[in-house]
């Protein structure tokens, strides 16, 4: 259908977003009607499988960028840990929706970032044990404030 077309290329039903973007709005509990209506207002917005972000980070892991992240910040003195990160695909990521929101308000607080995206997205870079840790809850856009991981990040959602 012309839909299903749609959805291809990114595009999501009206009321499919809006009850998404109901759940994920400021206050999901309804008792502010008049907020969680600007807020599903301005949006303009559009789903991504949750592979396709997912892919990316294991593209970054494998290019010669954090190598080069790597040497760029031993060059600068930068005193900010770095790491090996390795693609593994047995992490589970079943704890996030297969379809991530990635959308924009206008004086949204929380901005493009999502905390189910700013997980996704994160959770290849990290080591084992942060991973186990992670996968716990959802993280926040503050985590991107370390300079390297938020760099691969960055890089990733980027592609």
């Amino acid at each position: 259908t012309s839909a299903q077309c749609l959805q291809t290329f990114g595009f999501v039903e009206h009321d499919l977003l809006q009850q998404r973007a109901r759940n994920e709005s400021p206050d999901s509990s309804g008792r502010n009607d008049e907020l969680n209506d600007a807020w599903t207002e301005n949006l303009s917005s559009v789903l991504i499988d949750k592979n396709v972000i997912l892919e990316a980070c294991w593209d970054v892991i494998e290019s010669d960028f954090p190598q080069r992240l790597k040497a760029t910040m031993e060059e600068a003195e930068m005193e900010d840990e770095t790491w090996t990160c390795i693609v593994d695909r047995t992490r589970s990521t079943s704890f996030l929706p297969d379809s991530i929101v990635i959308g924009s308000a206008l004086e949204d607080e929380k901005g493009l970032l999502s905390d189910e995206l700013v997980t996704l997205a994160v959770l290849p870079f990290l080591t084992k044990c942060a991973y186990r840790e992670a996968s716990r809850s959802m993280l926040g856009a503050e985590i991107l404030e370390d300079f390297y991981l938020g760099n691969m990040v960055c890089k990733s959602l980027l592609k």
